[in-house]
């Protein structure tokens, strides 16, 4: 998928970003369990990126994995903050960052083959 599949998976974060910190804000107790979690990810989000934008299959699968652990924590939240409209948008969004990593997975070519097509 090359850079368009980077892009969007770029925008996917920024809204899953944006997303969980507003239901962060509306969080009650462990504040700062949600920080230190939105931090890490946030860290590996940029591995998995940078995976995408070298064209690297691994980062695929890293896709896979960050996007199943975000829905895990917005699942989570859920349980503390309740239903909203920042819930359902972010379910969607990071159920079609897991679809799209996973069709990025199946159409991935290697850069060896770029090269002579």
């Amino acid at each position: 998928m090359g850079l368009p599949g980077f892009v969007f998976t770029f925008v996917l974060l920024l809204i899953n970003l944006f997303g969980t910190l507003r239901l962060k804000s509306q969080l009650t107790q462990l504040v700062n369990l949600e920080l230190a979690l939105v931090c890490a990810g946030l860290f590996l989000w940029l591995i998995a990126l940078l995976g995408l934008y070298f064209h690297k299959r691994w980062a695929w699968n890293w896709n896979i994995v960050l996007f199943s652990l975000s829905l895990a924590n917005v699942l989570w939240l859920y349980t503390f903050v309740g239903g909203s409209l920042t819930f359902v948008v972010l379910l969607g969004f990071n159920a079609l960052g897991l679809v799209s990593s996973m069709v990025g997975l199946e159409l991935y070519i290697p850069n060896e083959n770029l090269d002579n097509a």
